[in-house]
């Protein structure tokens, strides 16, 4: 942690076979393993990745056990993958538990909706390549966001020749020249 700055934010992404258990049995037990080592980072922290896969489909008693499970002093967004959870009754147990939505922008599919319902923005741009319209339309979305002051956590995709880090760059410049200077982009 040393080496970054000061307002540099960790975000991390829970272990992949987690979140399953934690959907098919009591979640209260497994938490603790899970998020203990987070608590290192600190007021560094700025957010937990859940990523809920497809094969979990909308159980909403399950959602709110999970969330209530979570450790509230915790920064915590979920990625929703299979459309059942598309639904209120999804955005309000969130809200409730004080957790992001996760909005993925991938090749199959259209343009997710950005919501706020509880914590920062947590958007993951995942297409294969953006050019500079549609850096530029993203940038225009989430402008009305940081411009009240919310925080938001983006991503573009990894990649073996380090494309999503030249993407992240350039949407950075984008989100600079709508912002004028009214907030400091952080990046983590």
């Amino acid at each position: 942690m040393a080496a970054t700055p000061s307002e540099f934010r960790f975000a991390v992404k829970a272990q992949r076979g987690a979140i399953p258990r934690a959907f098919a049995a009591e979640p209260e037990p497994g938490f603790p393993f899970l998020t203990d080592p987070y608590r290192g980072l600190g007021e560094r922290l700025g957010v937990v990745l859940l990523r809920i896969p497809d094969v979990i489909h909308r159980d909403d008693e399950r959602l709110v056990r999970v969330l209530a499970a979570w450790p509230r002093d915790l920064p915590l967004a979920i990625e929703l993958v299979d459309p059942s959870w598309d639904v209120d009754e999804t955005y309000t147990a969130l809200r409730d538990g004080g957790a992001s939505l996760v909005a993925t922008d991938r090749d199959d599919g259209e343009a997710p909706t950005l919501r706020r319902v509880g914590g920062p923005l947590y958007l993951r741009l995942r297409r294969a390549d953006y050019d500079d319209a549609a850096l530029a339309t993203w940038a225009d979305r989430l402008e009305p966001f940081l411009g009240a002051g919310d925080d938001a956590f983006v991503f573009f995709a990894h990649d073996a020749v380090g494309r999503g880090a030249e993407l992240a760059l350039a949407f950075s410049r984008a989100l600079e020249a709508r912002l004028s200077g009214s907030t400091r982009l952080a990046r983590t």
